[in-house]
């Protein structure tokens, strides 16, 4: 735990100094309570949803919370936190402190295209819940946070740092921390209802059966195929263990997945849509090509997210 005092920029008065503390969600905020995880991160959750409620459609508490448990690979110790000394002690309980800033590293290993002779996979940290809030802000406190991340992503080895982060934000974690910018391209298509909702000549030629991927009977097809399909071929993917599959895959998008299946109900490839600024985005796809071809797996499993989610209208608007 690291305390510090920074002056208050918001004070008419210049000599007003607030006092800090850096520490991870590992250790308990106070020396009358023994440390409670459950509580550290519902605490944790709670700020950082009041830190994105400004959103359109902004995440609940139970969102960062729901990431957090679902990681197979979660570490309280790596989300850290910058925490502002209260004038006066609350009488609820309380330690007298309370949250400023939040920086969180995801445990990660990625992929750089091992398929094309590149190399295997690396360590990597994901950054992630990184937020201030606005009473604090324009003192640095992110800044402090992403600094310590990199430091401690360099202390375990990790050989990457990656993050996502809008336009307005790329000079701050450039300035902080040496990121390189890369834009992220999205191709947007507008598919007439009757060619996702309407069976075509050549669907008949193909026997197949689509359904909604099941868990954990489907983890093992399915991070087969992703391992050839994107792992093998992309660099910066995330290499999925079953254990990823099965704690967070399934019970982020496991219910909107669908699989095209074999004979053997043997799933050879998926699909997943998911609703967003009034379009249809296609946030997971995969499929192994010695089956089908991607044009004709596509094309199976678009008509029927479409159709078995109800999301029939005159014109699909989908991007991917």
């Amino acid at each position: 735990m690291k305390t510090f005092q920074i002056p208050d920029p918001s004070s008419s008065d210049a000599t007003t100094i607030q006092t800090y503390r850096l520490r991870s969600l590992a250790t308990s905020g106070s020396e009358d309570k023994p440390y409670d995880e459950s509580y550290e991160i519902s605490r944790w959750s709670e700020f950082c949803a009041s830190c994105f409620s400004y959103k359109s459609n902004p995440p609940p508490s139970e969102y960062f919370q729901r990431h957090y448990y679902n990681d197979p690979w979660r570490d309280a110790s790596l989300v850290k936190i910058i925490e502002c000394k209260k004038e006066k002690k609350k009488t609820d309980g309380g330690d007298g402190w309370e949250i400023a800033a939040s920086t969180r590293i995801f445990k990660r290993t990625i992929s750089t295209g091992e398929g094309k002779g590149e190399g295997g996979p690396i360590s990597a940290g994901g950054i992630g819940e990184v937020c201030t809030s606005e009473h604090h802000r324009r003192r640095s406190l992110s800044k402090m946070l992403l600094q310590d991340a990199i430091e401690t992503m360099g202390k375990m080895g990790m050989q990457a740092s990656l993050l996502h982060a809008s336009p307005a934000l790329q000079a701050v974690y450039q300035r902080g921390g040496n990121y390189e910018s890369v834009g992220s391209r999205w191709s947007v298509v507008s598919i007439p209802s009757r060619l996702v909702t309407e069976t075509s000549d050549g669907d008949d030629d193909m026997a197949h059966m689509v359904r909604v991927a099941s868990f954990p009977q489907d983890v093992e097809a399915l991070s087969s195929i992703h391992r050839k399909y994107s792992e093998s071929r992309f660099a910066g993917c995330i290499v999925r263990s079953n254990e990823y599959w099965t704690n967070y895959i399934s019970k982020e998008i496991g219910t909107s997945l669908f699989v095209l299946t074999t004979g053997d109900d043997t799933a050879i490839g998926c699909l997943s849509l998911r609703e967003r600024g009034g379009k249809h985005q296609l946030q997971e796809f995969s499929v192994d090509e010695s089956h089908r071809s991607a044009g004709q797996v596509m094309d199976i499993l678009l008509k029927a997210a479409v159709t078995l989610e109800g999301r029939n209208s005159e014109t699909c608007n989908a991007y991917q």
